[in-house]
């Protein structure tokens, strides 16, 4: 074999190794784009480092849980268990208040005592129909708004209490007391209303009143705006300083106006209109009289209209704290 022969023997022998690295490598990086690892291999190149692989991270999977539907209905951190007890204590409170304003005996009591855990037994049947409705689109986005949906009347429900004029306690109420112990009732009540409705009304008089400077004069001439031309909303609540505050923002501009001065009056504007926005929303939790505007009506309850009796009075009186 003469030295040519050699040479090209290793040329041949070279262009087959070449051509194997190059596969080596092109195989290296086919595994690694499909997700096997780094891979090592040896090589002269000191020039030559090979990329790391990034680790696949895997997409995460949308689950909503229970917990976060008893939120969404109880309030954030709260569960089933415990709206259960608030609503046993609340119970228990009603029925002393009413034993307070007008004496009931101890049949009336069991009587009021079953019909309000009706009341509560009803709202979490609700409940178990939405959980189990829940349960079938839990972990599917596009259908878990439309549950929500569903749950937003038990969770207004829950916040404005059970125990109001269409409920089963309020029914019983109106049927277990007599005419006596009625009219007992109903002056409490209202007493009781006003009373809370002053209270908030001298909240947002002393707000907004240091919100704008007011002096005393205009404080009492707004507070006294206020009970005449006002009356208590519909229920109380967690959001009943909007309530009142939306009173006033209703008032008759050509009484409201001249207390203040016109910087007074361009920054309650703006409180005004604020709150103007919210209007549905207290209307729709209850807040507001059906079928009147906020700001209507006389700042004392109206008297029980006539004909319709004490008892049948009750009823539309039976406001829900």
């Amino acid at each position: 074999m003469t030295e040519s022969d050699v040479r090209q023997g290793e040329g041949k022998g070279m262009s087959r190794l070449h051509r194997a690295a190059v596969v080596s490598v092109a195989v290296a990086a086919a595994l690694g784009v499909a997700g096997v690892g780094n891979v090592a291999f040896a090589q002269d190149d000191d020039d030559f480092e090979p990329v790391p692989m990034q680790p696949v991270v895997p997409q995460a999977t949308f689950v909503v849980t229970e917990v976060q539907l008893d939120q969404w209905v109880f309030g954030g951190g709260r569960n089933a268990a415990w709206a259960r007890d608030r609503l046993d204590t609340q119970l228990t409170l009603r029925i002393d208040e009413i034993d307070q304003a007008c004496g009931v005996t101890e049949d009336q009591r069991q009587k009021l005592r079953l019909a309000g855990r009706g009341d509560i037994k009803r709202f979490f049947n609700k409940i178990e129909e939405k959980r189990r409705a829940f349960q079938s689109v839990a972990h599917d986005r596009a259908k878990i708004g439309a549950v929500f949906q569903e749950l937003q009347p038990l969770q207004i429900a829950f916040n404005a209490g059970l125990f109001g004029e269409n409920s089963l306690f309020a029914k019983t109420l109106v049927k277990t007391l007599d005419a006596d112990q009625a009219r007992r009732y109903e002056t409490a009540l209202r007493e009781r209303r006003q009373f809370h409705y002053r209270s908030r009304v001298d909240l947002v008089v002393a707000t907004l009143g240091n919100a704008v400077g007011l002096s005393t004069d205009q404080r009492r001439r707004f507070t006294q705006l206020y009970l005449d031309e006002t009356r208590p909303p519909k229920s109380f609540g967690r959001n009943d300083y909007q309530a009142v505050l939306l009173q006033a923002a209703n008032l008759p501009e050509e009484k409201l106006k001249p207390i203040f001065n016109d910087t007074q009056w361009r920054v309650l504007s703006r409180y005004f209109t604020q709150v103007r926005g919210l209007e549905q929303f207290l209307r729709t939790n209850g807040y507001v009289p059906d079928g009147e505007p906020a700001g209507a009506g006389a700042g004392h309850d109206a008297r029980l209209p006539a004909g319709r009796g004490v008892q049948g009075a009750l009823r539309k009186e039976f406001i829900a704290k």
